[in-house]
């Protein structure tokens, strides 16, 4: 079914769209908040006993240099052999990370956390974590503190005024630099990359944010258990129909749009030049540019980065003073929203 000449933006109102919030929030509290809390006190005397570092240091260091965020949809088998560490800074959810390592033997600079659940071990499982610096909150599974590497793991707290949880944990772990809750671990790494290293273009793959085929909900690689996991919960409901890039209906979930809604929201007032080279999926609206990932290369990954492993390291190692307040990173601001 085509629906090239829908509004996409207006598919669903703000109306609609503020009480799938409202549900969610309420959902996520529910489930997570126990899980939070309880990962949270056993974390808590690691990170001060190792002294893990924050992400303070990383500011600006890939100031207007392209990013490109990994996503782990089923999309990104089109695109992931084109990826490259000497012309772009490789950012990717941890989800994506067995399918850029087994499957393409890539890299990424960084491994973006959040999910608090214990089956996010299974994204670190026989891989060498010493090739990459994890970035994680302190609710994650305890576990993952031995799984990674110590010298290559840093800890972010997370601005969310809604959790007592996360406003009250720089008092007991530091003040180690503070990125937005995002809806999905996508929402912390276009953070990180936008808000922290100040990149430009953002670039997006493998992130469809739904489903051509409920036989197919990941990238090929992907642990069975966790493919099995996610069509339990996901297809189990809030489900719906939504228009793709192409304007043909797509099966998604209430968990995606929102991400979707908020990665648009936030677009209005950043001046991070954003792009969706996924070429597949609903991740489009008003302030990000579609265009396939080669062209995107062509365009603005054409030139090779210098000392990117030698910034990383000087940044991880950088001491920060605990008596700072909490700074929460953001884009750069518009000029009329500088206020």
């Amino acid at each position: 079914m085509s629906l090239k000449n829908i509004d996409v933006e207006k598919y669903f109102d703000e109306h609609a769209l503020a009480e799938q919030r409202k549900v969610y929030k309420e959902t996520c509290q529910g489930e997570l908040r126990g899980l939070q809390l309880r990962n949270f006190l056993w974390n808590m005397q690691i990170i001060k006993a190792l002294n893990y570092p924050g992400i303070l240091g990383f500011k600006s260091i890939f100031k207007k240099l392209p990013a490109v965020i990994v996503g782990s949809g089923p999309s990104l088998d089109k695109n992931a052999h084109l990826l490259d560490r000497k012309k772009m800074i490789i950012i990717a959810g941890d989800a994506a990370l067995p399918v850029l390592v087994n499957k393409y033997k890539i890299y990424p600079h960084f491994v973006v956390m959040v999910d608090p659940t214990e089956k996010q071990e299974h994204n670190f499982e026989d891989i060498d974590t010493t090739k990459f610096y994890t970035l994680v909150p302190p609710v994650v599974s305890p576990k993952l503190f031995r799984m990674i590497d110590p010298k290559h793991l840093a800890v972010y707290n997370v601005k969310d005024s809604d959790s007592d949880l996360f406003e009250a944990a720089p008092y007991h772990i530091g003040k180690r630099g503070a990125l937005p809750a995002g809806v999905l671990t996508s929402g912390s790494c276009f953070g990180f990359a936008a808000g922290v290293l100040d990149c430009s273009p953002v670039i997006f793959i493998g992130h469809d944010l739904s489903w051509e085929s409920t036989d197919k909900v990941y990238a090929s690689g992907i642990n069975d258990k966790k493919v099995n996991f996610q069509k339990a919960a996901k297809f189990k409901g809030n489900c719906m129909l939504m228009p793709d890039i192409n304007g043909n209906l797509v099966l998604t979930h209430q968990t995606l749009v929102l991400f979707w809604a908020w990665l648009k929201d936030n677009t209005k007032y950043i001046t991070t030049k954003l792009i969706n080279s996924s070429e597949a999926g609903i991740l489009k609206f008003k302030g990000i540019q579609i265009l396939p990932f080669a062209k995107t290369i062509e365009k603005y990954c054409s030139k090779q980065l210098v000392g990117t492993e030698e910034k990383i390291l000087k940044a991880y190692n950088y001491q920060y003073k605990d008596d700072l307040a909490e700074m929460l990173f953001l884009p750069e601001f518009k000029k009329q929203y500088k206020r």
